[in-house]
This record gives C-alpha cells, structure tokens and sequence, in this order.
C-alpha cells in the first residue's frame, strides 16, 4: 500500500532532436515498445487537452482576478472580479492533485493512476459547487471570460474521467513501465519532466507522497465538518481554520472582502418510518457503513482476511503511512453513523467521506473494481431516492 515502488525507471526524454514540441509523442520513442499506437495517441491528447484547459488558461484567469484585486484606493475594484477570484482559487485547489498525478507518474507510483481519475472529477466539482459565487457572475469581461472556459473545461474533465477509467486496472500491475497498457500515461509526465531536468529521486517521492495524504485530508475535513455546514455557499462565514487556507491568505491581504454570511444551521435528523425515500437511505447506509467500520476494526486486529483476500499485507506488516489509512477507513464507519444522525448534508458528506477513503485504500490492492462498483451502487441509490423525494414533493 505504499504510494510508490521500489524501484522506478529512469525518465525517458528520447530523441531530442529534432523534436515537435506540439506532438512529441510522433518523435519521442515509447517507454513500452508494446503499447499500441491508439493509446498513446488518446493518452498524449488527453495531455495536451489538460495543459492548455487545467493550467494555461486557468493560470492566465487566475492572474487576471489577482491584478483586478489588488488593493488600493479608492477602492474601485470589480465585484465580479472578487468572484473570478475566489472560484479561480477553489478551482485551484483541488485541480492540485492533477501537479501531485504527474509527480506520481513521474516516479512510476501505481496510485498515481487513480490520482489523476480522481483530480479530474475534483476539477468538475469545483467549478460548479459554489452556487451563490455562480449566481454572481455578470457581464462584466471577466465573468464573461471565466463562463466561456468553464464549460469546456467541465466537458474535458469528465471526458477525461471516462478516458481512464478502463485503465484503472494499472493500480494493480506489477510494473507501470512493464504493462504495454499502462505504461503510455508515464510519456507525457516524464516528457515534461525531462524539459525542466527533474527525474526519479527519492525526494520527488516523498513529495508527492506528503502532497497526496495532506491532499485527501483536507477533502475529508471539507466533507465531514466545512461542507455540512456551509453547503454551498462560497461566501458562509468559515471556521478560524480556513484562515490558513488560499482564500483566507486573499483575504488577509485584502484582495477579498470577509465571508460575512452566517453558515446555515444543519437540518434536523430524520428518523421516523414515514420520512422522505432519501433519508431512509441516509440512515441505512449511515448504519451499514457504521457496522462495517467496526468490524473493519475487528478484523484488523485479528487475522486481516480483508486485507489479504485483497492482495495486501496484513495489517501489523504494512508501512505505517498504510496502517494510518486503514485505521482512517475504520473511523469512517462510525462517523458515517453520526452524520446519517444528522441527516441532509451532514448525512451525504459522511457518506462521501466514507467512500473517497474506501476508493483510496482499495486503490493499493486488487479491490479496487469492486469498490468503485459498489460506490457507484451507492451514487446511483442516492440520485434513485433523491429523485423519489422530488417525485414525492410535485
């Protein structure tokens, strides 16, 4: 369950000369003379897509809300500027974990492979989460500019996903480099890293590996304690915590105004037979989720069977970076439980929680078919009772 291997191969920019910047794929020579030309061809246009959709013109938005902002006086600034801004950061964000997929990639890391999945489903979700920061966006050249590029990039994002997703089976390969499969997504990370001289080094490694956990606990803490409590307003007053994050360093510096808005009090719990369809199945899944992390618990100081029938050590044999996520997706469980308690978002955000640390632990293993099979069950059960509440209400 370690994030990296053993060993890596080296980076491999081959054929420097001549080479065509725009196609480098037509120059460079495979990493595995194996891999089928289609392949490569869909992987290097996935790359090319998401530098100039996920960094170029992102970066270029981003640096254009920051110019607008700077504080001065009077202070004339645009509103709809202070809007770009904050969504260009979210955006940001979580469009980090696309920089951690290229250092994994870079190391040959199988994780890296459902790292670069799950950044681009991130990229989908920020760009539309906030509704009352979408709300306000007007006609102002900025808002009109950011509108234009957020469509596109949603539609590659989620291409994107559905584009890796048939490859998600390279977590498990033996070897990155090794799987004429898996190892064309390797080609464009090491191409760009032979550019800028970077290689396979220990510290590359440890990097990504530290990026990665501080990654996935700041989405934990964003789906079990911020989210259910300010939804999704972009503008809720957040808790002292959030001060050191982009948006409070922004506002600290006066490039946005505080988040005055009160956070809006977590619904009620809903317990009785007659609730609506999707609080029945808040509650059940709270519940099973509840008993499967403590018998998760159970089984991992006894003989681990789940963890060996999966293909990894028992739980006294694993790194403790491994030992710490398998103890996270114990408590997952239980606070499953609780938040089901709650019910409405707090509910939902517990059930999100539960399954991004499911996914990522299943990611080190051979189980990681079955539980995205079994979190997407868990999607479509929610959208089916969601769908039955509104059924219900019309």
């Amino acid at each position: 369950m370690a994030l990296q291997p053993a060993l890596h191969q080296p980076s491999v920019l081959l054929s420097l000369e001549p080479l065509n910047l725009l196609s480098p794929e037509t120059t460079l020579a495979p990493i595995n003379a194996a891999s089928e030309p289609f392949v490569r061809s869909l992987v290097w246009t996935d790359f090319r897509v998401a530098v100039a959709l996920f960094v170029v013109v992102p970066f270029a938005l981003l640096a254009a809300s920051v110019a607008a902002r700077v504080p001065r006086q009077p202070d004339d600034r645009s509103e709809s500027a202070e809007t770009v801004l904050r969504l260009m950061t979210s955006y940001w964000q979580a469009s980090s974990l696309l920089l951690l997929t290229v250092a994994l990639n870079i190391q040959e890391a199988n994780f890296g492979v459902f790292a670069g999945l799950a950044a681009q489903a991130m990229i989908v979700v920020s760009l539309w989460w906030w509704t009352d920061l979408n709300g306000e966006l007007d006609d102002a050249p900025l808002s009109r500019a950011f509108r234009a590029w957020r469509l596109p990039a949603s539609v590659a994002a989620a291409g994107g996903v559905l584009v890796q997703l048939p490859f998600q089976g390279c977590v498990g390969a033996p070897s990155l480099a090794g799987d004429a499969f898996c190892a064309p997504w390797l080609e464009p990370p090491k191409f760009a890293a032979g550019l800028v001289g970077l290689d396979v080094s220990p510290a590359l490694g440890t990097v990504a590996n530290i990026g990665c956990l501080l990654y996935f606990a700041v989405l934990a803490y964003y789906a079990t304690v911020l989210l259910p409590t300010v939804g999704r307003s972009g503008r809720a007053a957040r808790p002292k915590l959030m001060d050191l994050t982009p948006i409070g360093a922004w506002r600290a510096l006066g490039f946005i105004s505080d988040d005055a808005l009160a956070p809006t009090a977590p619904p009620p719990a809903v317990d009785s037979a007659d609730s609506a369809p999707l609080d029945r199945f808040r509650s059940l899944m709270g519940t099973l989720y509840g008993v499967a992390g403590i018998a998760h618990a159970a089984d991992l100081a006894g003989p681990s069977a789940l963890l060996t029938a999966a293909g990894a050590p028992p739980f006294q044999e694993l790194p403790p970076s491994a030992q710490a996520l398998a103890a996270v997706w114990c408590l997952a469980g239980p606070l499953a439980y609780l938040t089901s308690r709650r019910g409405g978002r707090a509910a939902d955000a517990g059930l999100v929680a539960y399954g991004v640390v499911e996914v990522l632990g299943a990611a080190f293993t051979d189980a990681l078919p079955n539980a995205l099979a079994v979190q997407g069950v868990v999607a479509a059960s929610w959208a089916y009772s969601a769908l039955q509440d509104k059924t219900q209400n019309t």
